[in-house]
């Protein structure tokens, strides 16, 4: 997925407003005529981190650990639901609890191709999407 920084000008701003301007930026992006760049606010934080080493915990897992521990110091459930990508509807399970090791996820089980837009650039669900994904967040509340 992507987003157009809003910060870097107009054309950027009116390209962000519609589906088909995102689409539009997105070809741009791919052809380099356009670039991706953070605003300067997260360009600042992000040079306060270290780089991620490899085969070291994502500090995103850090954080959800971190959400979740608050959530049970609340009394309240912690529920992490994956939306997965059009491309991979059914996930690899053993990657996921390779990246979630500490962490219990969800992934619905009801989707299909048919419930995602079905443009290249375009990976959010349709209405069909959006009813199935519903549906499952609502067996997950209800237990």
């Amino acid at each position: 997925m992507y987003a157009i920084p809003q910060h870097t000008g107009t054309f950027n701003q009116f390209c962000s407003k519609t589906r088909i301007g995102t689409q539009l930026w997105h070809l741009l992006l791919k052809i380099g005529w356009v670039k991706k760049q953070p605003p300067p606010d997260i360009l600042q934080l992000l040079e306060q981190f270290e780089q991620a080493k490899p085969f070291e915990q994502p500090v995103s897992i850090e954080y959800l650990c971190r959400i979740e521990q608050l959530c049970k110091n609340a009394g309240a459930d912690f529920i992490l639901s994956l939306i997965p990508d059009r491309k991979q509807i059914k996930p690899d399970l053993q990657q996921l609890n390779k990246w979630f090791p500490d962490i219990q996820f969800h992934v619905p089980q009801n989707l299909a191709p048919e419930d995602y837009f079905h443009t290249p650039t375009d990976g959010h669900f349709n209405n069909s999407g959006h009813k199935k994904y519903a549906q499952h967040l609502l067996r997950l509340i209800n237990g």
